[in-house]
């Protein structure tokens, strides 16, 4: 009886290593307006929402908690590994200095999904002011600009964002360039 326990016990042990190897992951390549890579940007992922928990979130001034992190190597390539069952999640790409980047899934963590590149939009610097009906400053308020990548079949938003001052001023240094939406939400 040993023998087949011992079997057994190293079937597991070999089917538990093997695990990571089943995971789901999510791959691309981040390159910019010229197609050279953009190495080194951060690569974060969350849990998936739906379009109406995101926009509850964001009227809550809420974001999802970082699943994980990694990065882009040389090449601009990232892979994101979904290692725990039954996981969607949601990827976005933060290069230094341009606007970041929304992958929107959801990616399942029972499938290895390879995305198109990824294209940075070049960074355009916003200023601005939030006021209320009054005219008054609105302090603390999020305004987000957004544009969508317009060589993606994917949904893919390139955003710059922050939060307004107590004279209601923002300045965004990352906004995407061209054509794009603002949106500002405050408590």
């Amino acid at each position: 009886m040993k023998g087949v326990f011992g079997v057994v016990l190293a079937a597991g042990v070999a089917f538990a290593a093997a695990s990571p190897l089943l995971a789901g992951s999510v791959s691309g390549r981040l390159i910019d307006s010229s197609g050279r890579p953009i190495p080194g940007a951060r690569v974060r992922w969350t849990a998936y929402r739906t379009d109406d928990l995101a926009l509850l979130d964001a009227s809550k001034g809420s974001e999802p908690a970082n699943l994980g992190e990694t990065s882009t190597g040389p090449d601009g390539r990232f892979r994101v590994v979904l290692d725990k069952p039954d996981l969607s999640v949601a990827v976005r790409i933060s290069p230094s200095g341009a606007p970041s980047i929304h992958l929107g899934g959801p990616f399942d963590s029972s499938d290895d999904a390879s995305v198109d590149d990824v294209h940075v939009m070049a960074a355009d610097k916003v200023t601005g002011r939030v006021t209320d009906d009054e005219g008054k400053p609105v302090a603390g308020a999020r305004v987000r600009i957004v544009s969508a990548d317009a060589f993606s079949d994917q949904e893919v938003e390139s955003f710059g964002e922050a939060k307004t001052g107590t004279d209601g001023g923002f300045t965004i240094l990352d906004a995407p360039s061209g054509s794009r939406t603002i949106a500002v939400r405050a408590p």
